[in-house]
């Protein structure tokens, strides 16, 4: 359900918001430093971003961008250069052959993202680099369509994305 939220924010238009708050989000900031400390002490990470609601982080070839939605979170990877965010799951599995379903647990969780990321984010790197992103999107693509039509032959297994 979530994929397809993505997807429909994606293509519609944000609605625009006569006040909206400004200044870093210094929470969602700590959260993600104390969380995804391994990211600032083995890969350089920093901040890139930062207003209410969204933080990104840039670490080394990766953008990971985390918005606070109502209760939860939303995570979004993209490469260093690029606007082109995907869900974590979607990446990660595309990166190391993995199953989407296999790679998270909880997908609004900051323990959960870290679990799913340090493990793997030296081939996420890799896979980010000149040499390989062509085939890495390609790889996401796939992916991404093999969760469309698994949500489209059998609805109920969009929870398990």
């Amino acid at each position: 359900m979530r994929f397809l939220l993505g997807i429909l924010r994606k293509l519609l238009p944000a609605p625009k918001r006569s006040r909206s708050p400004r200044g870093p989000d210094q929470e969602l900031e700590n959260d993600l430093t104390q969380y995804l400390g391994f990211m600032f002490r083995n890969w350089r990470a920093r901040i890139v971003h930062s207003e209410v609601g969204t933080v990104e982080v840039e670490c080394g070839r990766v953008r990971l961008k985390a918005m606070r939605e109502s209760d939860f979170l939303v995570f979004s990877i993209a490469p260093r250069d690029t606007e082109d965010w995907n869900d974590p799951d979607i990446t990660l599995a595309a990166v190391t052959g993995e199953r989407d379903n296999a790679v998270m647990s909880d997908r609004t969780s900051l323990l959960s993202l870290a679990l799913a990321l340090e493990p793997r984010m030296a081939r996420l790197q890799m896979a980010f680099s000149d040499a390989n992103l062509a085939a890495t999107e390609r790889a996401i693509d796939r992916v991404k369509q093999a969760v469309v039509e698994r949500y489209r032959t059998n609805p109920r297994t969009i929870g398990e994305i």
